[in-house]
């Protein structure tokens, strides 16, 4: 599908309207348009992303579909008000990710001294955060976020905005760095929460790649960074931005799509199954899977599974008991991999690729009928 309007998303095969997708999603919601812009999309309007790589806006979209977030860093895009140290705030400096002059100018002191600025919120104890920033130099290179009140003091990950790179991290649970148009970056760190309080991850202009926790340095009173969008939401991994003009915090709703077409428009007994994925360690006490399937998880159904013994496997529901496709007992869990799984209604059918490499389908597989 490329075409979208309120509540659903057009197929172009069939073109009787069989085919067509529902969508629903209360509130609104972002999304990269192919233009590279941060673009704001209505109540149940689907939204085609477009995907950015190394900053450059790729031709062909795909559908975006998040679970609810929260972003509760309050302010999100003003910041003037904020708490920190030998900082000083030009607002609405420069144009923001989203296309508007809404970027504000964090310019550094003159001093030999720490640089960091912060907004407090409410967070939870044992709950992973986090904290993601749009970011552009405008003369300091590089960029701290750091643990502070109710997380780690000790972590800390240092980006570089020009190179647009990771220099350090230490003891993030995650962290990234995605490039956009126009030389912004977002960046993004995940950590938990080490009390119940008031807390807050800082930001922190830096002198060097490999600097200490807020670490002082000569600053130069014309150079600084851009900053926009900043968000701290409950989670693993970040999702699209989310304003928060407030000092609560601000909800995107979960998407919904379905309802595209019946048997007469797909065959649903033979298919592909692809996922790009990872685990995020490899002790994890829980074993995890994906599966596409009928609504059962004994019948019609393929699986992917990340057990807790460290094992990649991949299962047929078939029409009781699951059978094993393929097993690797030495995957490593925490690597990306790409995963196809072609599936018939015969044991030929059967296809696996690992990485774009076929790999041997289990001794004794049968295909019981999907």
């Amino acid at each position: 599908p490329a075409a979208y309007g309120a509540a659903k998303l057009y197929s172009v095969i069939p073109s009787n309207g069989n085919g067509d997708f529902t969508h629903s999603r209360t509130g609104n919601a972002t999304r990269v348009n192919k233009g590279g812009f941060i673009e704001t999309m209505g109540s149940n309007v689907p939204r085609l992303d477009y995907p950015l790589i190394d900053g450059v806006v790729q031709s062909c979209p795909a559908l975006l579909l998040e679970p609810l977030r929260n972003n509760q860093h309050p302010y999100s895009e003003d910041f003037s008000g904020y708490a920190g140290a030998n900082f000083n705030v030009v607002s609405n400096d420069a144009i923001s990710p989203d296309g508007t002059q809404t970027a504000d100018f964090v310019r550094e002191n003159s001093g030999t001294n720490q640089k960091y600025f912060y907004k407090d919120s409410s967070i939870t104890s044992g709950t992973e955060y986090t904290q993601s920033i749009f970011v552009k130099s405008n003369g300091t290179r590089y960029f701290q976020i750091t643990g502070s009140t109710g997380f780690d003091t000790g972590m800390r990950v240092n980006f570089d905005l020009q190179e647009g790179v990771i220099t350090l991290n230490v003891n993030a649970n995650d962290a990234s760095i995605t490039k956009f148009p126009n030389d912004w970056y977002r960046l993004s760190v995940t950590d938990t929460a080490t009390s119940t309080t008031t807390g807050r991850m800082v930001f922190a202009m830096i002198g060097t790649a490999d600097a200490a926790r807020l670490e002082s340095y000569s600053g130069v009173t014309t150079e600084g960074v851009y900053t926009w969008g900043a968000m701290l939401e409950a989670g693993e991994y970040p999702t699209s931005y989310i304003a928060n003009l407030t000092t609560g915090s601000t909800t995107r709703n979960t998407d919904v799509c379905n309802g595209a077409g019946t048997s007469a428009e797909f065959n649903d007994s033979e298919g592909v199954l692809f996922a790009e994925l990872k685990g995020l360690n490899e002790t994890d006490s829980s074993t995890g899977y994906i599966t596409l399937n009928d609504g059962s998880t004994t019948t019609n159904a393929i699986f992917i599974q990340y057990r807790n013994t460290g094992e990649l496997r991949l299962y047929n529901g078939g029409t009781s008991t699951p059978e094993m496709i393929y097993r690797d007992a030495n995957a490593d869990l925490t690597e990306n991999i790409k995963l196809a799984i072609k599936y018939g209604i015969s044991t030929s059918d059967y296809k696996v690729y690992i990485n774009g490499f076929s790999e041997s389908i289990e001794g004794g597989f049968s295909a019981t009928s999907m």
